[in-house]
């Protein structure tokens, strides 16, 4: 009976640890897009543009093509209302690929694919890049909030992995500001994020992230990579927790 139970014990382990350790996603030789929505609950043409990101959940092209991230800037903050999803570091992040763009000004709502505006967002499918990209990126859940982004072929370039946990589902009740009395609901919201240097030819970074407190229920891993210095996107991944 004992060695029975030992047995039966051992299995356990095993299967907790198998568990665990699970491929979230991976990509392949085609770079997957990154797109980019900068939204704010204090913003009252943002809903539009969040009930859009919402609808990339049915697209077939969702993980396998692109990989949608929404940025809840701060910005919009002293207009009556204080979005509890924003921060200064995803204000920033707006602010370091507008310096890219020809006329460097920050908006909301803000449609970015691969670092750059896209202004056609109401009505046009997200297109494949075309792209092939010698860097493959692979996510795996480790188990309590533990993350590991494994990075094949990234040549001899300084490069940065940021890796973001996103909320699915997440209702907001605005009762002051310009969105008062309205229900909104987001979708892949940003609620942590982090990043870390690329140091080795083939390279296995880890990371711990939770939720922030912000949002139980279903959430998502978003991975990208990018150079040093230049945070537009050239590989991403992204899946499901």
């Amino acid at each position: 009976m004992k060695i029975r139970t030992a047995f039966l014990a051992i299995g356990l382990i095993v299967s907790m640890q198998a568990k665990a350790h699970r491929l979230v996603a991976e990509n392949g030789t085609e770079q997957v897009r990154l797109v980019e929505l900068y939204s704010s609950e204090s913003c009252s043409s943002c809903p539009p543009a969040d009930s859009w990101m919402s609808s990339l959940q049915q697209d077939p092209g969702l993980w396998r093509v692109f990989v949608p991230v929404v940025f809840h800037v701060d910005y919009w903050n002293d207009l009556g209302w204080k979005d509890g999803l924003s921060s200064g570091s995803m204000t920033k992040r707006q602010q370091d690929l507008a310096r890219n763009w020809a006329k460097p000004s920050i908006y909301t709502p803000a449609v970015m694919i691969d670092g750059k505006e896209w202004r056609n967002w109401p009505n046009n499918r997200i297109p494949p890049s075309g792209k092939s990209s010698p860097l493959q990126l692979a996510v795996y859940d480790e188990g309590n909030d533990n993350f590991s982004v494994h990075i094949e072929n990234p040549g001899t370039e300084k490069l940065l992995v940021r890796i973001a946990r996103l909320g699915m589902g997440l209702g907001a009740d605005i009762t002051a500001g310009e969105n008062a009395g309205r229900r909104l609901i987001h979708n892949f919201a940003v609620l942590t994020w982090d990043a870390k240097p690329v140091v080795a030819s083939s390279a296995n970074l880890a990371f711990h992230l939770d939720a922030g407190g912000k949002a139980p229920g279903k959430h998502a891993i978003a991975v990208w990579i990018e150079q040093a210095g230049n945070p537009v996107p050239l590989q991403a991944v992204g899946g499901y927790l």
